[in-house]
């Protein structure tokens, strides 16, 4: 099973139409967070509207989680972005899923984890959706150590009680797009913001490879327990 992981795309058209255009290449493609940019409140309507048709027209199957632009409380902000209401919505599609969903495909168990839930418990064998990386690990700090992860992801990997993978996002400069903590491979492309293409990481679960691209360019890999 070949799976497209990308990441904070801040409303960017551009790159939703190339994912669209590509989805058929994979057997899944997840979102980890940010799909929306509520810097851009004043046309948060059209940017639902963009996520939602995305997801509709993929060739595969697609699984979204929150990130901190996806949800907000409070005037301005209309209703359905409390908790990341919206989701449900553009997920309603076979073989589509958002927020805590928890599906089977090609034989490996994911979860699509909402920006602020509660950790579940982790099998080994499963394959997470999460915002932010695990604190204190590579894909969550950047060059100048600023570290956005999440403390309670960051001591459950550590402890050797996390899942298989964890796709994240939220540090878009990160020191690498790839770490083993303990026994959880963690995942974040980051973004090149003037980028026709998305950075992204392509996953072979049946070969064992992790393949990382910027600018559509193979820019590093890893070998993963097949």
């Amino acid at each position: 099973m070949r799976i497209l992981h990308c990441t904070d795309f801040h409303a960017n058209a551009a790159w939703f139409q190339w994912l669209v255009a590509h989805s058929g290449e994979y057997s899944l493609v997840c979102l980890t967070g940010d799909c929306l940019d509520l810097l851009a409140l004043h046309r948060i309507d059209e940017q639902v509207r963009l996520v939602r048709n995305s997801v509709r027209q993929a060739k595969c199957a697609v699984a979204l989680c929150s990130g901190n632009n996806d949800s907000f409380t409070g005037a301005p902000a209309p209703a359905y972005l409390h908790h990341a209401a919206w989701m449900a919505e553009a997920t309603k599609r076979e073989s589509a899923w958002g927020d805590g969903a928890v599906f089977t495909l090609g034989g490996t168990r994911f979860r699509c984890i909402g920006w602020n839930s509660i950790l579940p418990a982790a099998d080994p064998g499963e394959i997470w959706l999460f915002h932010a990386p695990p604190a204190r690990s590579l894909p969550s700090t950047d060059r100048d150590a600023h570290d956005v992860g999440d403390e309670i992801l960051g001591e459950v990997c550590r402890s050797h009680r996390g899942p298989r993978i964890v796709f994240s996002g939220h540090q878009h400069s990160p020191q690498s797009w790839a770490e083993k903590v303990g026994r959880t491979w963690c995942f974040n492309p980051g973004v090149t913001p003037l980028s026709p293409v998305p950075n992204h990481v392509i996953v072979d679960l049946g070969a064992g490879t992790v393949t990382y691209r910027v600018s559509d360019l193979d820019k590093s890999w890893v070998a993963i327990e097949a």
